[in-house]
């Protein structure tokens, strides 16, 4: 299994962990990403795996936080892999389709600049 995929599948248990506890999903994603944040730091395959992941996370409960919307912008800049070509491509196909809310809580993009921002 890639680090890419490993780390997809990590990003997807802790938001499946949070939502077992009652988070609803738009908490749920906001924790799992907290959660996962020192480990997305590590590494530009570790950042990529866990925003692509949250991201089709929330489009697939038809919601989309700006904090994910902003990630993502940093993913396309990145070189990336074939695995993770494919789901950007798959979040993108989603984007356009626009089944989805748009989720905007300004302080917490701001937290989330603070963390991912160099």
């Amino acid at each position: 299994m890639t680090d890419y995929k490993e780390t997809k599948e990590m990003t997807i248990e802790s938001f499946q962990d949070f939502t077992e506890e009652g988070f609803t999903t738009s908490q749920a994603l906001a924790a799992a990403l907290e959660d996962c944040a020192v480990f997305m730091k590590k590494s530009e395959t570790n950042f990529a795996g866990a925003t692509i992941a949250l991201s089709l996370i929330g489009l697939d409960n038809g919601l989309f936080p700006d904090y994910l919307e902003y990630l993502l912008k940093k993913v396309e800049k990145l070189s990336l892999s074939d695995d993770i070509k494919k789901d950007m491509d798959k979040v993108n196909t989603m984007l356009t389709a626009g089944d989805f809310s748009i989720e905007e809580d300004p302080k917490y993009l701001e937290r989330v600049k603070l963390i991912f921002d160099e």
